[in-house]
């Protein structure tokens, strides 16, 4: 606990010191980028303290990361699906077209820009 408080500090003393020293030091970095950088040094410092003693669900984490993927491999289902290529073709078209996985895939875009 102690060790990481230091190590904390030094690295606030650091990225302040590069802040303040941004304009001679980089034309890319602004004291704004040293500043979002600390809070998400200091977020990842607080998430890991909180999923420290926790247990992991291998088969949940995956299920959520294909949900976000716009669920099912559309692509494959029509693979197995069709008999020749240009069913193929009908196929993923069709489920492309589907408002389900067009809002699927866009929500997180859209999200990420209206935050």
């Amino acid at each position: 606990s102690r060790r990481c408080t230091v190590v904390l500090v030094a690295r606030v003393v650091a990225l302040w010191s590069m802040g303040a020293g941004a304009a001679s030091a980089s034309a890319y970095i602004e004291p704004r980028d040293t500043e979002v950088s600390l809070l998400a040094k200091n977020k990842k410092v607080e998430m890991c303290a909180l999923a420290k003693n926790s247990e992991v669900d291998r088969e949940l984490g995956r299920k959520e990361l294909t949900d976000a993927l716009a669920g099912d491999n559309i692509v494959l289902t029509a693979l197995k699906e069709a008999t020749n290529q240009s069913q193929v073709q009908g196929l993923v078209t069709d489920d492309v077209r589907n408002p389900e996985f067009i809002f699927k895939a866009a929500y997180p875009i859209v999200f990420a820009v209206i935050t």
